[in-house]
């Protein structure tokens, strides 16, 4: 807890206005590692395990010892607009090596159980970077922090018993060959991982995202029920129903891809996420 606290970024920006660097300079965070990887994207997935280890690679620019505090919350999206007030998420209990009752953890490496929460669930994790009261004699700044926020959700390849392992079963030896068009993105030859990310992107087979298979995406292309659906979307359903749509599909140029990536956020079922960044 530290309402006081400024980020990095403020020392950036005075240094941009006035052309001066503070005196109190603040720490910075090159990466954070998880289980001993570092993160290209500050993004993961995981697993339900008891020991997930996590690590924070930081520095002072006048080489002050740092400690770092470890919370995750649920990624629970805003809907308020404007500046209307709004409660923050509550910290998560439960995730700690040998304190399953804190909300947060202390150090520059820590483990993290992720065994209770939900698979297909969507968290954030957050970790903050000071100096290290306990190394300084008084003289930190502890208002200063470095911050980084990094979304992760928990992920599990289907097993035998589930009904997913059903639905992806009946999709690679039955459904891919009699109606290909629904599924989008995978071939015969696709592997179980492509196949089960596809159910799950497209919220079929009550298939959670199967663990090391993240980045799987897929444009539609003619042929495939969610390219036609689109397609109708862009030519048509726009002009007669445009109370539908956010504001950022009725701009000109807008793309095939925005429009498949609104709805595959809408949950339809249908389209999964398209490949090109929008």
């Amino acid at each position: 807890d530290c309402p006081n606290c400024e980020s990095e970024v403020l020392a950036a920006l005075v240094k941009c206005w006035t052309g001066k660097a503070r005196a109190d300079l603040p720490p910075s965070i090159q990466g954070v590692e998880v289980e001993s990887e570092v993160l290209p994207d500050m993004s993961f997935t995981v697993p339900q395990k008891d020991v997930v280890t996590l690590q924070v690679n930081a520095t002072h620019p006048l080489g002050k010892e740092l400690v770092a505090i470890w919370v995750v919350t649920e990624e629970i999206v805003s809907g308020s607009i404007g500046g209307a007030a709004e409660k923050t998420n509550p910290l998560l209990t439960g995730l700690w090596e040998k304190d399953l009752n804190a909300t947060t953890k202390e150090g520059l490496a820590v483990s993290l159980n992720t065994s209770d929460l939900t698979v297909g669930g969507i968290f954030r994790l957050y970790v903050f970077v000071r100096q290290d009261p306990a190394t300084c004699n008084g003289t930190c700044h502890l208002s200063q922090e470095a911050v980084a926020s990094l979304p992760f959700y928990i992920c599990r390849t289907a097993q035998p018993d589930e009904a997913c392992n059903v639905h992806m079963r009946y999709a690679m030896t039955t459904g891919i060959h009699s109606h290909p068009q629904t599924y989008p993105g995978v071939t015969a030859d696709s592997s179980f991982d492509d196949f089960q990310m596809m159910l799950y992107q497209t919220g079929k087979g009550s298939c959670p995202a199967p663990c090391g298979h993240r980045d799987w995406c897929h444009t539609s292309v003619p042929n495939e029920e969610c390219y036609g659906h689109v397609r109708w979307a862009m030519d048509h359903g726009l002009k007669e129903s445009p109370a539908r749509y956010p504001w950022y599909l009725k701009e000109h140029g807008v793309t095939f891809e925005a429009f498949q990536k609104f709805m595959y956020q809408q949950k339809l079922g249908i389209c999964p996420n398209p490949c090109a960044k929008v």
